[in-house]
């Protein structure tokens, strides 16, 4: 099974992504000519495997999903991207080829790895074709397919998060001129800059929305305007970052700036993280809320949408995704 081979065949898809902490579950409806519809999300909290494969063999017969395809996301620190020349050889023998061409940027041997390869756009320098290789170690994604196979579902698709935020991002009304979406989990995060659909940068961040959430955790002063000194190193960090990025995009890519930030929901409401990152970017910023960008028959709890953020992704993923 190749990590994002194949092309979906129906209208509704399930993404389940387990992780050390719990499973991630989301199904979307694609219908065309309207939105996508959030048909199912939750969260199973468990970091025992064997309570896992025991909570999807349940949610599997619960809820009658033997017959729905399926697909699934690796998580972050499960698999290498590089970002390196592609070998000049036919479409059918690039993935065979990169694997020799990577073998000594990653730590594990390339005979062990499963390995799939997508496109970068075309850089304004010109020069040769570049391309994203995606290198995971197979028994982990052996562990993750038997996993999912043994719980009765149709796996069809292993994907990464990369992948998976920029399906969402492709619905973001700033996508059209360009966007850059922040998304942040417990202890780490990912920057993704899209164009109309197309992902032309990652940025994998040191920093995730932990500060955040810890209980009783001081936002901002006493004088409750302005972000305490700990908040304000961390949405600091995100700049640094964020501007590394921009300054790369507008140098290597033939496209125009970018039209907005947007910040994937951090599972707490905070006042002010928008426009503080807007005045120092001199960028419009907002942050997401996924019940305002897809159908949802029943509200997600905030929390929810971080967890799952992943698997809604993965579910979103679509017909013309190429990668």
């Amino acid at each position: 099974m190749g990590l994002f081979k194949k092309s979906l065949r129906r209208n509704v898809l399930l993404a389940v992504c387990p992780n050390e902490e719990g499973i991630a579950v989301a199904q979307v409806r694609r219908e065309k000519g309207r939105s996508p519809t959030l048909e199912y999300c939750e969260y199973l909290q468990s970091p025992n495997i064997h309570v896992q494969n025991d909570q999807l063999k349940n949610l599997v017969k619960n809820k009658h999903l033997e017959q729905i395809e399926c697909t699934s996301a690796l998580e972050l620190g499960a698999y290498s991207l590089l970002l390196t020349e592609a070998a000049e050889v036919p479409a059918n023998e690039l993935r065979n080829a990169m694997r020799w061409r990577v073998r000594e940027l990653i730590d594990f041997p390339a005979d062990d790895a499963v390995i799939d390869v997508f496109d970068v756009p075309p850089q304004k320098k010109g020069g040769n074709r570049m391309v994203y290789v995606v290198a995971a170690r197979t028994p982990f994604v052996k562990q993750r397919v038997d996993q999912l196979l043994e719980a009765g579902l149709k796996l069809d698709v292993v994907d990464i998060p990369e992948l998976c935020f920029r399906n969402i991002a492709s619905l973001l009304p700033e996508d059209a001129g360009g966007v850059a979406f922040i998304c942040l989990a417990r202890q780490r995060g990912m920057l993704t800059l899209t164009h109309q659909g197309t992902l032309y940068f990652s940025r994998r961040l040191q920093t995730g929305a932990e500060i955040l959430w810890r209980d009783n955790a001081a936002i901002r002063r006493d004088d409750a305007d302005e972000f305490t000194a700990e908040i304000k190193e961390w949405l600091d960090s995100i700049v640094i970052e964020l501007q590394r990025s921009l300054d790369y995009y507008e140098s290597n890519f033939s496209v125009p700036p970018i039209a907005g930030v947007v910040v994937a929901p951090l599972g707490k409401k905070v006042r002010g993280i928008a426009e503080y990152l807007s005045s120092q970017l001199g960028l419009k910023c907002r942050v997401l809320d996924l019940n305002d960008l897809i159908d949802c028959p029943r509200p997600v709890p905030e929390l929810a949408q971080v967890l799952c953020l992943p698997a809604l992704g993965a579910a979103l993923r679509s017909e013309t995704d190429a990668a």
